[in-house]
């Protein structure tokens, strides 16, 4: 995540501060799952500066701590504008497909009442996947740049995901960069 919003272009804050609240809660109940034992693996919890001035935050930290990165790093999961809505939006790396597909068949889908999964719902406004005749995978685009995830698979060679949820497909919140943002959402 960024924290560069504020001293940007303008005041909205749907980007990163979504993305934010969604971190800290994760975290928050990744705490309480592990309790006393820490996970096998590491997770580290990174906010960035300076996403809109070239992802410096994000490619200071990288090339910093670049070796350990290549050697232990399993996967960048960048959620700077969760936003909020019905409609999963992801852009991964192929290598994350299944991963992705099988995390969001397990998790409650909290938008319904019969028990329905995320898995479910994304197929719903996400029909068309990324493999011919295989509809087990719903849409999931490539991740192309302009956020920070960019550096940690070009740069470091981590593979990597975006995730966020839309009002309904291909329609991000309205008014994305301006101060407006906070007053409609």
């Amino acid at each position: 995540l960024h924290y560069s919003r504020y001293h940007c272009n303008t005041q909205g804050a749907i980007d990163p501060i979504s993305g934010t609240a969604v971190q800290l809660e994760v975290a928050r109940v990744a705490a309480k799952v592990f309790g006393s034992s820490p996970p096998r693996r590491s997770l580290v919890f990174c906010h960035w500066d300076a996403e809109e001035f070239g992802l410096i935050g994000s490619s200071e930290w990288i090339e910093q701590r670049l070796g350990v990165l290549q050697r232990r790093g399993v996967a960048y999961i960048n959620v700077d504008h969760i936003a909020g809505g019905t409609s999963l939006d992801i852009k991964a790396v192929p290598l994350l497909y299944r991963t992705i597909v099988e995390a969001s068949q397990r998790t409650p889908y909290s938008g319904a009442s019969s028990g329905e999964s995320l898995l479910d719902s994304w197929r719903h406004f996400r029909r068309r996947g990324p493999f011919v005749g295989d509809r087990a995978v719903p849409e999931i685009g490539l991740p192309a740049g302009g956020s920070d995830y960019q550096r940690f698979i070009t740069f470091a060679g981590i593979p990597a995901a975006d995730v966020k949820l839309e009002p309904r497909p291909g329609h991000s919140y309205a008014l994305y960069h301006t101060m407006l943002v906070v007053e409609l959402w």
